[in-house]
């Protein structure tokens, strides 16, 4: 690598330094072209093994840590601060996944000495991974399995009751606007049971739960 000043030390990154808009002097890895693909695990094994003797934990109080020797600003801009403060301080693997960003960044350049010999090359960094989202089926409006409410004089065929022109009908689980509509044979379907149990169904016709009394005019 070449340290912020421009000296060379063998092995170790190349980095650059600039001013940022808040005034910090900031050092971050230069970035090179190249051909982009992962370098293998056997690969960054031997570049420790040249650049830290194998060493993934090592802090020799020369401001290079780990087992590809970063520098502090080439760990934190590869993004290993989400990992540990210092690679030193980040396991193998994830010294490694930083290392690939770090390779895509730059370079084989960053470890100039031991890069070659290791037969690293330029690298693309690695992919988020995402969870793909189960799909969710469309059933269709359904009562979820809830309870169900005792409905007093409710019958237990039909959980309906009938009064003047109304009939009260208790939801049970598996129910819909619609299903009630068509057993109880409602003037107007099931827009018309919505109506006239908006305050008890809500602004949701889908969504009507075990329990509720729902009146139906037949």
């Amino acid at each position: 690598m070449l340290q912020s000043g421009g000296r060379r030390i063998a092995g170790h990154t190349r980095v650059v330094m600039f001013v940022s808009a808040a005034g910090t002097v900031l050092s971050l890895p230069t970035v090179g072209a190249g051909t982009a693909h992962a370098a293998p695990i056997e690969t960054w094994e031997k570049l420790a093994s040249c650049e830290s003797s194998g060493n993934w934990a090592i802090n020799s109080g020369n401001g290079f840590y780990g087992g590809v020797q970063f520098t502090q600003s080439s760990w934190e801009a590869a993004g290993g601060h989400r990992f540990a403060a210092r690679a030193d301080l980040a396991s193998k693997n994830q010294q490694i996944e930083t290392a690939e960003r770090l390779l895509a960044m730059q370079g084989p350049g960053a470890w100039p000495n031991c890069g070659p010999k290791a037969g690293l090359a330029r690298g693309a960094a690695p992919e988020e991974r995402v969870e793909p989202e189960a799909p969710q089926e469309d059933a269709g409006p359904r009562v979820g399995d809830e309870p169900e409410a005792s409905g007093g004089d409710t019958k237990a065929d039909t959980g309906s009751r009938t009064v003047g022109r109304w009939t009260y009908v208790t939801v049970k689980p598996g129910d819909t606007l619609d299903e009630i509509a068509h057993e109880q044979g409602a003037e107007g379907g099931w827009s018309s049971v919505y109506e006239d149990n908006k305050d008890t169904v809500g602004d949701n016709p889908d969504l009507i739960r075990p329990g509720q009394q729902l009146k139906v005019a037949t």
